[in-house]
């Protein structure tokens, strides 16, 4: 297989030119990014238009890959490192090019990264906050987008199978996916800000893991706790409510510095302050 791929070398080529005739005013920069255990990737597009509006021209800009760490992160980290990955380098290109003002979209397949991004930097890990932090001082959280994994043009450079076949003129990987050369309004994306999914609770801060549990047993309800339907008397349900409640209590009460000399509350007074 290696032998044929040098084979095939030669004939993978890449056009210098990025800007088609009939192209008026400021490209669209489209940047796709992906992350897998095997590596990170961004690659970015110049969508053009002509006079009357009509797309003209999707052209492949340029394209970073990095070898995912040696040391195990979770997907949704591999997909945080390629988003910084690709808002770094869509940075350089505005800079290098004089494309300031261009429409920039930033597109994903992942939920839990983009639910990251367009979220408080404070109340992620030190991880997230550091790169979320970056991102949203280089970017928009408007500009961010999601997208099935399977229309991610960028999963191309993320996989261990892929042929330079993938990559030839002609393919998607050099002239876009097609629906680049459709109107924004029929893109199969949607906007991170209307996503609406929850922050993965291992990527938080110690505080914000704390409010998240503090906020789950403020809507639990006590009834639900025991099905007293499995006992004969309620006498067993009470006493094991009880000492849930008193447990509930203690962790509530254990920064206090008198905790340990304050009367236990009876159980009514425990069914109360629950």
């Amino acid at each position: 297989d290696i032998v044929a791929e040098m084979i095939n070398l030669p004939e993978t080529m890449f056009p210098r030119c990025v800007k088609p005739d009939g192209a008026v005013g400021s490209p669209d920069i489209v940047c796709f990014s992906d992350g897998s255990m095997s590596a990170t990737c961004a690659v970015v597009y110049l969508r053009w238009k002509d006079a009357s509006g009509k797309v003209v021209g999707v052209f492949l800009l340029t394209s970073k890959t990095r070898v995912s760490p040696l040391k195990i992160e979770s997907i949704p980290r591999l997909e945080l490192m390629s988003a910084v990955l690709g808002v770094r380098l869509v940075t350089r290109i505005i800079r290098a090019l004089g494309l300031e003002g261009c429409r920039v979209f930033y597109i994903m397949d992942s939920t839990a990264a983009l639910c990251m991004i367009v979220s408080d930097a404070g109340a992620l890990s030190t991880f997230g906050s550091h790169r979320v932090g970056e991102i949203q001082s280089k970017s928009e959280k408007e500009n961010f987008f999601h997208i099935a994994g399977t229309a991610n043009i960028a999963d191309i450079a993320t996989r261990r199978c892929t042929k330079l076949l993938s990559i030839r003129p002609g393919s998607p990987w050099q002239n876009g996916p097609q629906f680049l050369y459709e109107d924004v309004a029929k893109w199969p994306v949607k906007s991170a800000l209307e996503l609406g999914g929850q922050l993965p609770r291992e990527e938080l801060s110690a505080a914000a893991a704390r409010v998240m549990i503090v906020q789950g047993e403020a809507v639990c309800d006590i009834r639900n706790l025991i099905d007293i339907n499995r006992f004969e008397s309620l006498r067993q349900p009470k006493k094991i409510l009880g000492t849930v409640l008193l447990a509930l209590y203690r962790f509530r009460n254990k920064r206090l510095t008198l905790v340990d000399k304050l009367p236990e509350p009876t159980f009514n007074q425990r069914l109360k302050t629950a």
